[in-house]
């Protein structure tokens, strides 16, 4: 058995090309991350279904993006953020 040092700055990271990428998967992230950080998750979740696909990538990262990091190779996500 090991203890190893908890780093307190690492962040999640999501391939959204993949399958955690899909809009459920992030909303069950949204879900346990708002639990986690107090936040009111179905708020959180009903701003995340109020529109498209780039609307719900979006409103994540507004609320999860310091603990977060999405990675795409899609050109129209890389795109929507760059603005």
């Amino acid at each position: 058995m090991s203890v190893e040092l908890k780093l307190k700055n690492k962040k999640i990271t999501i391939d959204l090309d993949g399958p955690e990428g899909n809009a459920f998967a992030l909303m069950g992230y949204a879900h346990q991350l708002s639990r986690s950080l107090q936040l009111d998750g179905n708020t959180i979740i009903d701003e995340m279904t109020s529109g498209d696909y780039l609307n719900v990538l979006k409103v994540f990262d507004d609320n999860f993006g310091d603990l977060v990091v999405l990675q795409t190779e899609n050109a129209e996500y890389l795109e929507a953020f760059a603005k």
